[in-house]
């Protein structure tokens, strides 16, 4: 596996890009500039976290997970519109616990060995199934062993986001 994706390093780079402080993201974010030099130093995030992060910066961090995964699972695109789960109308927030259990239940997975590929208990799962969001770290795994990029999913989700950003400034 290359080299994982470390998010506190690529939000700093397009800070730095931008001509932006840590000070700027942390008044966007209402959060104290502690809280974004800590997200600077850290190699993952919530993705709750992350998507208001790209609307500030105006950034899809989510289509670099995405190539992330791609190349590592060499697959292209494998998103299934057809689900109720990737659409979103009226900006319906993405529930990425329920979407990776309908992908381990068509996959055939059980969640005893999801839990020990992801280094998790059995009894986690259920936990993991009810989140809305989820740490990046744990999704690039999940990603790997269910053969699936949910941060396509993200990343159709965010541009969405940007597109309507960008249509009303």
């Amino acid at each position: 596996m290359e080299d994982k994706i470390n998010i506190g390093k690529l939000i700093k780079r397009k800070l730095n890009e931008n001509g932006r402080k840590e000070q700027w993201l942390a008044d966007k974010l209402h959060r104290h500039v502690g809280t974004v030099t800590r997200i600077c130093q850290c190699e993952g995030i919530n993705t709750d976290k992350l998507i208001p992060i790209c609307s500030y910066l105006e950034y899809n961090f989510f289509n670099d997970y995405a190539e992330y995964i791609n190349r590592q699972i060499r697959k292209e695109s494998n998103l299934l519109f057809e689900s109720s789960l990737y659409q979103f109308i009226g900006g319906e927030k993405i529930h990425i616990g329920k979407l990776i259990q309908e992908i381990k239940e068509k996959e055939g997975v059980k969640s005893s060995w999801l839990a020990k590929k992801i280094r998790r208990d059995k009894s986690d799962m259920p936990h993991i199934y009810n989140k809305k969001h989820i740490h990046t770290d744990i999704l690039v795994h999940l990603c790997i062993y269910l053969n699936f990029n949910f941060f396509e999913i993200y990343a159709n989700y965010v541009d969405e986001q940007l597109k309507k950003k960008r249509q009303t400034t």
